[in-house]
């Protein structure tokens, strides 16, 4: 094939060509010879569609220098990409072994596809999920929420209580099944269960017995005192008599 040239267009001007230029041109392409064209197309935000179309058109030389031409139109796929923004609560500064703590979790797709088996894994030393927070589908521009229980189990080994930096991982699929990935980190630390000691324990019964003490020691002053005056009064009586 001698002088080859070859044009794209969208003629329904529903995307953007930005190649500096749609025509190309070659000298000669020889026989098996095969020649691929680059162009970057610009799609428009919140385009409804999911396919376009360009139209082409070609014209070549063959070896006895008849010239022959060629048009036709390419459908075109578009795959639109989500794009999850999330916010998943952190745990207090300060765990202790034996807590249950309540996450929140929510996601806004920003993006313009859907978003499919959105999940929240946890990565943390001493720390795991009751179950796996799972949201699932979110549409184009709408949001999600969910609620999961992080249980606080201790680290392994002799060293159970410290410092802890987790990671949450926020993961979901596009249409095509490609994964994107986020990770929330947070900072927590573990420390011993808190336990009612032995003394703890007995010490109310013995403030409670002090009490009553108090009070039948003030109703017995309070009957002296009464009976004090009664028979001071007698006296005074009988002598006046």
């Amino acid at each position: 094939m001698h002088n080859v040239g070859l044009s794209v267009e969208n003629e329904d001007n529903v995307v953007a060509i930005l190649n500096d230029s749609n025509v190309w041109y070659y000298e000669t392409i020889k026989k098996n010879e095969v020649v691929t064209i680059s162009m970057k197309i610009q799609i428009p935000m919140g385009m409804e569609s999911d396919s376009f179309h360009l139209q082409y058109t070609s014209a070549y030389e063959n070896e006895k220098g008849s010239i022959l031409a060629e048009n036709g139109t390419i459908a075109v796929k578009i795959y639109k990409k989500p794009q999850i923004t999330a916010e998943v609560s952190a745990p207090e500064k300060t765990l202790y072994v034996g807590d249950a703590v309540t996450v929140i979790g929510k996601f806004m797709n920003t993006g313009e596809g859907k978003a499919y088996n959105v999940t929240v894994s946890l990565e943390a030393e001493g720390l795991r999920f009751q179950n796996t927070m799972f949201v699932g589908e979110i549409e184009a521009r709408d949001v999600g929420q969910t609620e999961g229980m992080v249980l606080v189990d201790g680290k392994n080994g002799e060293e159970r209580y410290g410092s802890v930096k987790g990671v949450y991982h926020v993961t979901y699929l596009d249409e095509q099944g490609t994964e994107y990935k986020e990770d929330i980190p947070f900072d927590t630390e573990l420390q011993p269960p808190i336990l009612l000691s032995e003394n703890t324990v007995t010490e109310t019964p013995q403030i409670t017995v002090q009490w009553w003490i108090a009070i039948a020691l003030l109703s017995a002053i309070a009957l002296a005192c009464l009976i004090y005056l009664i028979v001071k009064v007698k006296r005074n009586h009988d002598k006046a008599i």
